[in-house]
């Protein structure tokens, strides 16, 4: 039989050993998150009593504190950086991206002027207290509220003020989260456990943008000229398919002139949504996700996911004389 102590040991022996290869200070960050775990394992205790949490949210939250990966993207100067300066410097003088990130941990983005640097998310939580059983959030909360994070909010104690509410139905079927008017929007059906906690950061990566006036995020709509009427027009060419479907031999025509429209309209959506994932701030917002949920290796360096296939470029996807026409010869009024 194992000896229980030297399973303990050899568990943390390497886990100074992993943290000693990817941070400066092992220990000291081994018993951050030891001690951050602890908190949590009382914490989570109280609000299981309370029905505040389940046991699955409570096994994800404590298990957080382990999870590697995750870095929010920040200004490098905000960050405290001195050596935001050096690596102007270097840049300045022709030394590569790469070679200067290594260098300084601070790297450029070649879409705004702003140096970049990042903000370690693997002790943030999300704390339950704040949402309700169905997953939204409860009313007149904060991203502070909501978002246990101290090292984000030291930095950028303003976001503490971003107000989060839940999404409206309409939307929960395309997003997951969005940031409008200054306000974030979750999406209920995430719960409050790790999936949301992915979200928030994504969006919160999108607060920072707006703050600091860096390259921004969108939406797939944003591509698409009158989104409205096309996504009316799908409704109604599904229902004619339905109808025409009934006597095939009869409608043969009109439903393979049909589905050939229904195809365009999907490869509409399908292309707009490749364009929106490759503005620059929606790929930032994706990384400091991807690092999250530990999808990209650690010492990932940013812009190899960031800059790769990154457009400002808005295309408009514009099929209105081809709706117009198609619904006057079948007779529909959108």
């Amino acid at each position: 039989m194992p000896n229980p102590l030297a399973t303990v040991f050899s568990t943390i022996d390497s886990a100074k050993r992993i943290l000693a290869d990817r941070l400066g200070n092992p220990i000291a960050d081994l018993q951050r998150t030891l001690g951050r775990a602890a908190e949590d394992s009382g914490q989570l205790r109280q609000d299981m009593a309370a029905g505040g949490t389940t046991a699955q949210d409570a096994a994800e939250r404590l298990a957080s504190a382990f999870m590697p990966g995750g870095m929010i993207v920040g200004a490098a100067d905000k960050l405290g950086f001195q050596a935001a300066s050096k690596a102007k410097a270097l840049l300045d003088a022709g030394i590569s991206g790469k070679g200067v990130f290594a260098n300084t941990g601070v790297y450029a983005s070649p879409f705004d002027k702003v140096l970049r640097a990042v903000i370690d998310d693997r002790t943030a939580i999300l704390n339950p207290t704040h949402f309700k059983a169905d997953g939204s959030v409860k009313s007149s909360r904060l991203l502070g509220d909501i978002l246990d994070h101290p090292e984000l909010f030291k930095i950028y104690p303003e976001l503490k003020n971003i107000p989060v509410l839940t999404m409206p139905a309409k939307w929960r079927g395309e997003y997951n989260g969005y940031m409008q008017g200054g306000k974030m929007y979750i999406n209920p059906q995430l719960g409050h456990g790790r999936d949301a906690l992915s979200v928030v950061l994504h969006e919160t990566q999108h607060g920072i943008q707006d703050n600091l006036g860096m390259s921004p995020g969108g939406t797939a709509r944003q591509f698409i000229k009158d989104k409205d009427t096309i996504d009316k027009t799908k409704e109604l060419v599904d229902t004619y398919i339905k109808q025409t479907s009934v006597n095939p031999a009869a409608n043969a025509a009109t439903l393979t002139d049909l589905n050939a429209y229904k195809k365009t309209l999907d490869n509409i959506d399908t292309k707009a949504f490749k364009s929106y994932r490759n503005l620059p701030g929606e790929k930032e917002a994706q990384f400091t996700q991807k690092q999250f949920e530990g999808t990209l290796p650690p010492d990932y360096y940013p812009p190899d996911y960031v800059n790769k296939n990154a457009s400002t470029a808005i295309t408009y996807y514009d099929t209105t004389p081809e709706v117009v026409a198609l619904l006057q010869r079948l007779g529909i009024t959108p």
